[in-house]
């Protein structure tokens, strides 16, 4: 699979015909009076929501882990956060699927402006996640049901699940705060 990142939320919004998660959108206003757009998304309901259209729940009865990236970087007046979604198997190869969570418009790359704006709800996302240690899936009412726990008797999988940081030095001293 081939990543696509878009320039604009509205685009990749159309791209995909209005099936992907959406963003929450915001601004702040900065002392000097600039204007900074952001928008993300949080991790955990964007994998609940998103597992369901990438796979089914037969494929994930052969699941052996789930692992996820993020990472993030500034480059032409953005910062932009990224997550894959990494689905393991034994007998077939790891389906890769990125996700842009996040991309606030600044020109610059500046820690209080990314705590401001993304990071702390990124960082709760990923805290549910890390915290449950395990994605389990089940269906109810034709609906796949996913949860970061380690599942119930009705779940047709629970692994264990890891989240990685990759990504420079500035980035990981970022994510960490």
């Amino acid at each position: 699979m081939v990543a696509v990142f878009f320039e604009s939320e509205k685009k990749r919004h159309q791209h995909f015909h209005g099936q992907d998660f959406p963003p929450t959108v915001s601004k702040i206003q900065l002392e000097d009076k600039t204007i900074i757009h952001y928008w993300y998304k949080d991790p955990a309901n964007l994998i609940k929501h998103q597992l369901g259209k990438i796979t089914t729940p037969g494929q994930l009865k052969n699941l052996k882990r789930v692992d996820m990236t993020i990472g993030g970087d500034h480059g032409r007046g953005k910062f932009r956060v990224t997550l894959k979604l990494l689905l393991r198997y034994d007998d077939i190869k790891t389906y890769s699927r990125p996700f842009q969570i996040a991309s606030i418009s600044h020109s610059k790359d500046d820690i209080d402006i990314l705590n401001r704006t993304v990071l702390t709800p990124i960082g709760e996302g990923l805290r549910r996640i890390v915290e449950g240690g395990h994605l389990s899936a089940r269906v109810f009412e034709n609906d796949l049901i996913v949860d970061f726990s380690s599942g119930t008797e009705d779940s047709i999988c629970s692994v264990k699940s890891r989240v990685l940081v990759v990504g420079d030095l500035k980035f990981y001293a970022q994510i960490l705060t």
